[in-house]
């Protein structure tokens, strides 16, 4: 009797024939390999990162950071002097756009304020993008407590209202939870 496989190869050569059982030998042990296996599955990775949501904006805080309510806004607080805040301000009169160099002109003097208020200095002064908007932000050393702080300070600007971002943090301790709040904040579409 002949084997089954031989009828399917009959008019093929005999080194033709020898690489498609071959392959179909191998098909079969892909296929059998398959059953009733189970590809391991990734661990699942534990949130490094909470959302923090006030009236109309949004960003992530380290996780186990400690989240308040405040008048004007909301608190991240982490261990030591390290904060995250967002306090929300209404301007007197609607920001344009246009006029940002002029803005930051101003928005320059009250940082300056802000570190003579502390007994501080500006270390740094810069024009980034925060929630898709042309922002300034500034870096204010100082000492709180005996220990040497940094603060950066953002003023984001959009229509009537003033979202003032916050990152305090010691001079020593990582900058990841300010770039954090930066890359995170969201506001929600304008009306």
């Amino acid at each position: 009797m002949q084997h089954p496989l031989n009828r399917h190869f009959r008019s093929t050569p005999r080194g033709t024939r020898t690489v498609a059982v071959l392959a179909l030998a191998a098909l079969l042990a892909v296929a059998v390999a398959g059953c009733g296996g189970s590809a391991k599955q990734p661990a699942p990775v534990a949130p490094t990162t909470q959302k923090v949501a006030g009236s109309g904006y949004s960003y992530t805080a380290p996780i186990g950071w400690k989240i308040s309510t405040r008048p004007r806004g909301m608190n991240a607080t982490g261990p030591g002097s390290q904060l995250l805040a967002v306090a929300v301000y209404p301007l007197v009169k609607p920001f344009d756009p246009a006029k940002f160099a002029a803005a930051a002109l101003e928005l320059d003097k009250v940082a300056a304020q802000l570190a003579t208020d502390r007994k501080g200095k500006v270390t740094a002064s810069e024009t980034i993008t925060v929630a898709g908007i042309e922002v300034r932000s500034y870096r204010i050393e100082y000492t709180l407590d005996s220990d040497l702080v940094q603060q950066q300070v953002t003023f984001v600007l959009r229509g009537a209202t003033e979202w003032l971002l916050v990152c305090r943090r010691a001079a020593a301790d990582p900058d990841a939870p300010c770039a954090a709040l930066l890359s995170s904040f969201t506001l929600a579409a304008a009306r």
